[in-house]
């Protein structure tokens, strides 16, 4: 075989120094000229055209030699087998293939940009690249060996290998871009050299047929059909099997523009134990329970191989906003952008053709108890307001001419919900809406300091206490004081100079702020203060500590029991503490992401689908 293929190598190396020569001088000589100034433009025509059609047609053309008769007589001379002389030939194409493009692909890593497919040199991208090329070229050859022909047996061949490719590769895009599963996209990569190598390993068995043209001979027919075929085989099994995991997929449903609605100074409610979730190949839509447990609120379809080809992945939440008794309020875009409904427990059913055209910025979240619907255009900035009710018409309230008149709106409109208190103007007194007056809930012993851009301070309630927190200026420091209708304000915990932020609330009622430390611009470290579920204020948590030993960038609180804290670290490790002891209670694994927390653990996604970690630490599937 070593001298079939020497000899069929130097063959070619002619039309390899050539095509070679031509592909580099082409990118400085021609980028004289405008059209081709780009070196881009250059290498996507030799990458995505002319290697392509290099690959088909040399390995038709030396198939076709290496089936004739007069290479037959003169290769008699040598002592190898039929299986090795038409190999080695084989062989040979391939390698001069793979020269031409190792080649290309470290010119691509040299240049600015690189094409989209060789972008960076070598790497997962250009592996899948080569090995599809080396493919098209296995099967050329031997469809120009038993044709006979080069121009049958690079039609044949690059047919073969584009309907395998093409189906390996989709199942890559699915695992990689939608699911997630890195691993099993590099595994398929590498499975694109595996039909060549069957292509190849299949001249055995043609080439005992040819020779001996007896019906011992045709035995060999269904072995070297199958490893022929066995690459297409395996492309449609995969693509099938990550067809079928992604209409399985569910993600969160988004909740709208989330820059917008920071910006108007509005929170979407995520501190209640109903989670919505979208599947965005079928078009489906769960919610997930306290419990754990998925239920469809809007059925998808299931789409054909030429429907999921032609549009795989169409996210249609615009915005979304999930109530603690577990309704829902959906904003959708498919043609038209559409307003649903799902009661407790119910579907989710059509209420309104909202009419929207340019793509507004939309969010939901809720004012006080009320589910509200913002609107800004992104070509005239003009606001718009509509509150929610089920059966009822949208009707929208312009609220100014720009984010900052939108944002007063909604700020007015929280005042007035009873649910808010603010500093008065000489930020010795806290007001807010009772009764529709405003009145002063307590005199403060210090100024306010206001939160981070927050003018406003939300009732926190836990247990059966509802208070309102906020930062005094006392004797020249912060310390973080709540006060309670009707009674004088109390200082809750001497707090460290730093960021304060609002008080955020979990779903079975805990609620904490944090204080980060900084010195020269870097997190020093990070200070939780928790309220848990009965309303008793826990000493202060510093994360680092309580968790020292463990390697994390953020924790988040996301449950408390007695005067034990669950957090969430990285949001793949669930631990806990009571601010000097910390146990690790689940590890969620690498490749979790989306974690959020309901009455009975952890909701969060990987690769496989959903899962529920509960607080105990035991781990089901939700799929």
């Amino acid at each position: 075989m070593n001298r079939i293929f020497i000899l069929y190598f130097k063959k070619n190396l002619p039309g390899v120094a050539t095509g070679l020569a031509v592909a580099l001088l082409s990118i400085p000589l021609l980028s004289r000229f405008s059209l081709f100034a780009d070196p881009d433009i250059l290498l996507f025509f030799w990458v995505s055209i002319a290697l392509p059609a290099a690959a088909v047609v040399l390995g038709g053309m030396t198939g076709a030699e290496a089936a004739s008769e007069t290479a037959k007589d003169a290769e008699a001379v040598l002592p190898v087998s039929g299986f090795a002389r038409l190999a080695g030939a084989g062989l040979a194409a391939i390698a001069a293939i793979a020269v031409i493009a190792a080649v290309l692909l470290a010119v691509s890593g040299h240049l600015k940009h690189g094409t989209a497919y060789i972008q960076g040199g070598l790497n997962f991208g250009s592996a899948a690249y080569l090995l599809g090329l080396l493919e098209a070229c296995a099967f050329s050859f031997v469809f120009g060996k038993l044709s006979r022909s080069m121009i049958a047996g690079a039609a044949a061949g690059g047919g073969l290998a584009v309907l395998t490719t093409t189906g390996i590769l989709a199942s890559v895009a699915v695992d990689s871009l939608l699911l997630g599963d890195g691993r099993a996209a590099y595994f398929k990569i590498l499975m694109l050299g595996v039909p060549g190598f069957c292509a190849i390993l299949s001249l055995k068995y043609l080439s005992e047929i040819s020779e001996r043209k007896t019906k011992a001979g045709l035995r060999n027919l269904g072995p070297a059909i199958l490893l022929l075929t066995i690459g297409l085989i395996a492309s449609g099994g995969l693509l099938a099997v990550s067809k079928a995991r992604a209409h399985k997929l569910l993600i969160p449903a988004r909740q709208g523009d989330l820059a917008y609605l920071n910006f108007i100074y509005a929170k979407n409610t995520r501190d209640c134990s109903y989670k919505l979730y979208e599947n965005p190949v079928k078009g489906e839509f769960s919610v997930v329970g306290p419990e754990g447990r998925a239920r469809v609120v809007k059925p998808g379809k299931t789409k054909s191989y030429t429907e999921f080809f032609k549009d795989p992945v169409h996210y249609a939440t615009e915005a979304s906003l999930v109530r603690g008794d577990g309704s829902v309020w959906l904003v959708t875009r498919e043609k038209e952008y559409k307003l649903y409904y799902a009661r407790p427990g119910g579907p989710l059913e059509f209420q309104a053709d909202l009419g929207l055209k340019d793509n507004p910025r939309l969010a939901m979240f809720r004012l006080g108890d009320k589910p509200y619907l913002a609107m800004t255009s992104r070509y005239d900035s003009m606001q718009y307001l509509a509150e929610l009710a089920p059966g009822l018409p949208v009707k929208w309230e312009f609220t100014g001419a720009g984010t900052d008149e939108g944002r007063a709106a909604v700020i007015k409109k929280k005042k007035a919900s009873g649910k808010y208190a603010w500093l008065s103007e000489d930020k010795r007194k806290l007001i807010a809406a009772v009764n529709g007056r405003e009145a002063a809930v307590c005199s403060l012993p210090y100024k306010g300091a206001a939160f981070y851009h927050a003018p406003l301070y939300e009732a926190v309630r836990s247990g059966n206490k509802t208070r309102f927190f906020l930062p005094l200026m006392k004797n020249g420091k912060t310390a973080l004081y709540y006060c309670m209708p009707g009674k004088a304000a109390a200082e809750a915990w001497d707090a460290p100079e730093g960021y304060m932020f609002e008080f955020r609330t979990n779903h079975e009622g805990s609620a904490y702020t944090a204080v980060t430390r900084r010195i020269n611009g870097n997190d020093e470290k990070r200070v939780f203060y928790v309220i848990n579920e009965t309303g008793k204020m826990l000493p202060p948590i510093d994360a680092g500590k309580a968790f020292a030993g463990r390697s994390f960038k953020r924790a988040l609180p996301v449950k408390s029991v007695g005067d034990e804290v669950f957090f969430l670290l990285d949001g793949r490790t669930l631990a806990k503490t009571d601010g000097t002891k910390a146990s690790s209670v689940a590890e969620l694994g690498s490749r979790a992401s989306d974690a959020a927390a309901v009455r009975d653990g952890i909701l969060f996604r990987d690769k496989s689908g959903l899962h529920i970690a509960g607080w105990d630490g035991e781990t089901r599937s939700l799929n």
